[in-house]
């Protein structure tokens, strides 16, 4: 079987390097820098736009499954998350050979909703949080008899390189959106990996929050570790926006109602 993984940042690279002595892969980058270390880990290596359809076309037809993995470098690239869905979507009509799809999505698609479950319709208000929701929709409409979608709604993603504590240590002193009582969502790259190579193994189509057990406040989380470390507080402004997540702690029940396990369910003692 061969898999495209289309975006090999953090998440993506991780994802290959799961399963590089089992599958083949055709993995994607857009920095050329990227290609050498790449080339280690997939069968073939190479630059590509998610918008450019005739160079996904390419690499999709040849493949069993995609993982999508693709991110804005900036604020204002937000478009990517669209333009990849519709250009997969275009790509999809008319095929008849099995294909599944795995697409990260955030549990920011939740921010100014009142339930965080899977199946219940959700309207969101905040910008980015309606176009992940559309992206996502996207993918779900490419679900038929031969290809399966799975949507993995991530929390906060941490692990090497990507600690928690600096996260804290970067609020220090700083004046920060929300009150501080909002409810945290994370994951461990591990098992940010793991679902998705479970969902992927396994066939399963639908939505799925990918978060562990652990909902700290924003408060207990971020300023428990700052006062470990001896380092000055930061303080809430209720009457900014919050940028990032959403404020419900959102569950994990249909993940593993599935048979997934958790190999991080809870935070690390040391941040």
């Amino acid at each position: 079987m061969i898999f495209f993984v289309l975006g090999t940042g953090y998440l993506g690279a991780a994802f290959l390097q799961a399963r590089s002595k089992q599958y083949n892969f055709i993995a994607s980058t857009t920095s050329i820098d990227k290609i050498p270390a790449l080339s280690l880990l997939a069968g073939e290596a190479c630059l590509l736009q998610s918008s450019d359809l005739s160079a996904m076309q390419s690499k999709v037809d040849r493949s069993d499954g995609i993982a999508i993995f693709v991110s804005p470098k900036t604020s204002s690239d937000v478009d990517i998350y669209l333009d990849s869905a519709k250009t997969l979507s275009q790509i999809l009509q008319g095929r008849k050979r099995p294909f599944h799809i795995i697409y990260t999505s955030s549990t920011f698609v939740y921010a100014g909703s009142h339930t965080a479950i899977e199946d219940t319709p959700i309207f969101p208000i905040h910008p980015k949080a309606s176009l992940l929701h559309q992206t996502e929709q996207i993918y779900l409409a490419c679900q038929n008899s031969w290809i399966s979608v799975s949507i993995l709604r991530l929390g906060g993603i941490f692990g090497p390189q990507r600690e928690i504590k600096a996260r804290a240590e970067r609020l220090s002193g700083k004046i920060v959106a929300g009150t501080g009582d909002e409810k945290t969502n994370h994951i461990h790259l591990e098992d940010a990996v793991s679902a998705a190579w479970f969902c992927m193994e396994n066939s399963l189509s639908g939505i799925f929050n990918i978060v562990n057990d652990a909902h700290p406040s924003r408060r207990q989380l971020y300023e428990g570790i700052l006062k470990q470390y001896g380092l000055p507080l930061c303080h809430w402004d209720p009457c900014k926006e919050l940028e990032h997540g959403c404020s419900l702690a959102v569950p994990n029940h249909k993940i593993k109602s599935h048979g997934f396990q958790f190999s991080h369910p809870l935070l690390p003692a040391v941040f």
